[in-house]
C-alpha cells in the first residue's frame, strides 16, 4: 500500500480547507503540485506579470520543499497563461516566465508545456503553473 501525504502551507490552509483541496499530494516518491499562482496574503493576484511569475515559482519551490523535494526533483511543469492575443506576445510571456523559473529553480531541468487560456480561477491571474516531481528518485 502506498503512503500518501497531503500538503498545504500554513498561510493557505484556511482557503484550501474551505475549498477542500491541497497544494500538493505526495504519494510514495511522487509529488503532485496543484497550480501555483502569484498572489498576495489576501489571495489577490499580484499587479504585474513579472511579480506573478516570481511569486508563482517561489510558491512552487516552497511547497516542494515542504514535500521533501528540491528543484532538481521536478519532472514536469504545465504553465497556463491568460489572454495573450498574438503568438509573438505569447512567446514573449513564456520566455519571461522561464527566466524567473531558471532564476528561482536553477537545478531544474524538466519537461514543460505552455498553454494559452482565456481565464483562470481568480480574475487578474495571468499565470498558473502545475508540476509533478519525483522526490528521492
Amino acid at each position: 500500500m502506498s503512503e500518501m501525504t497531503r500538503i498545504t502551507m500554513p498561510h493557505s490552509a484556511p482557503l484550501y480547507d474551505q475549498l477542500g483541496i491541497v497544494e500538493a499530494i505526495k504519494a510514495d516518491n511522487l509529488v503532485f503540485l496543484s497550480g501555483q499562482a502569484g498572489m498576495n496574503d489576501r489571495f489577490e493576484p499580484l499587479p504585474t506579470y513579472e511579480e506573478q511569475c516570481r511569486a508563482t515559482f517561489e510558491n512552487m519551490k516552497n511547497v516542494l520543499a515542504e514535500a521533501g523535494g528540491t528543484d532538481a526533483d521536478i519532472v514536469q511543469i504545465i504553465a497556463y497563461l491568460v489572454d495573450v492575443p498574438t503568438a509573438e506576445e505569447f512567446s514573449g510571456r513564456v520566455m519571461t516566465a522561464f527566466q524567473y523559473f531558471r532564476e528561482i529553480l536553477p537545478g531544474c531541468r524538466t519537461t514543460s508545456t505552455a498553454i494559452g487560456v482565456t481565464k483562470l480561477a481568480v480574475p487578474g491571474m495571468m499565470l498558473e503553473v502545475q508540476a509533478l516531481a519525483i522526490v528521492g528518485g
